[in-house]
């Protein structure tokens, strides 16, 4: 059986070059929209800030931007100020180039949708599944609700103590962005509905976004999340976005009971391209205090 750290020390680890067309959705007015009950939201042309926490004694201001430029400095009328910034590019030419270590650094996997066979940059076992699961008869792809999608979902593989943080995230989505979710079921003819996916494309980052994934135990052996996994990637070719964007995973010398390690050797099959990402910068001092 594979190593799944030596495994996921395979992917491809590229760093933000400053004419990469890749924008970090967390910088976007359409990801602003999802957040939760923000106490303040600032949005400009290039960056979004959000008030985390406001009081007489401190103000924690967090800040996406597209580029490596900071964002603008807004004044509060706190005794000190946190200023939190997440860069879309790295602030320094140096940073850069070349190839970079994701250890303890944000980033992102992204497949990219090229033309042709995209299952080419698939790994061999994610084909072979892939052919498994549409020799298996009597299931079917349909698009679903959320409603359908639950009693499955509560007996997935998914750890129940994240269950609630993935699906109030869809959620948030879903309230945000209605026209976007795509929740998309694997149903058997006899077992019902055996697994769920749900993404969400943002047309302003060009990309699709994997919310939730999921299959129940007695369903593993059809691998009904290849066949989903394959109409995501179709869905989001056709409406014309450049990449599926599986979110966060674990760096490649990751600890070897990090629960992120089963997820992220999953995300590691098709094709994955790891886009590294700055960490964040902070700077605390008096309020209104350049």
């Amino acid at each position: 059986m594979n190593d799944p750290l030596k495994r996921l020390r395979w992917v491809k680890d590229v760093s933000l070059l400053p004419n990469h067309w890749f924008i970090p959705h967390e910088s976007t007015p359409w990801y602003a929209a999802t957040f939760i009950d923000p106490k303040s939201l600032f949005i400009t042309d290039r960056s979004v800030t959000i008030q985390v926490v406001s009081n007489r004694v401190i103000t924690w201001y967090r800040s996406f931007t597209r580029d490596a430029l900071p964002p603008p400095r807004l004044k509060s009328k706190s005794l000190f100020q946190l200023d939190e910034w997440l860069p879309g590019r790295s602030p320094t030419r140096e940073q850069s180039i070349g190839f970079a270590r994701v250890t303890g650094a944000r980033h992102k996997s992204v497949s990219w949708l090229t033309e042709g066979d995209f299952t080419k940059s698939w790994s061999e076992q994610a084909r072979r599944h892939l052919k498994v699961f549409k020799k298996t008869p009597g299931i079917k792809l349909r698009l679903g609700t959320l409603e359908e999608l639950l009693p499955a979902y509560i007996r997935s593989q998914v750890p129940m103590d994240m269950q609630d943080v993935f699906m109030a995230e869809v959620q948030r989505h879903q309230i945000a962005h209605p026209d976007a979710v795509d929740i998309m079921l694997a149903e058997h003819e006899t077992m019902g509905i055996i697994a769920g996916f749900i993404g969400i494309h943002c047309d302003e980052a060009k990309y699709s976004l994997y919310l939730l994934g999921f299959f129940i135990p007695e369903a593993s052996r059809m691998h009904p999340m290849l066949g989903l996994v394959e109409w995501w990637f179709t869905r989001s070719r056709e409406r014309g976005l450049k990449a599926c964007n599986f979110g966060v995973s674990v760096g490649p010398r990751s600890l070897p009971f990090d629960p992120g390690n089963g997820y992220s050797l999953f995300k590691t099959h098709f094709g994955a391209q790891r886009i590294w990402m700055p960490g964040n910068y902070w700077r605390l001092g008096f309020a209104g205090k350049k």
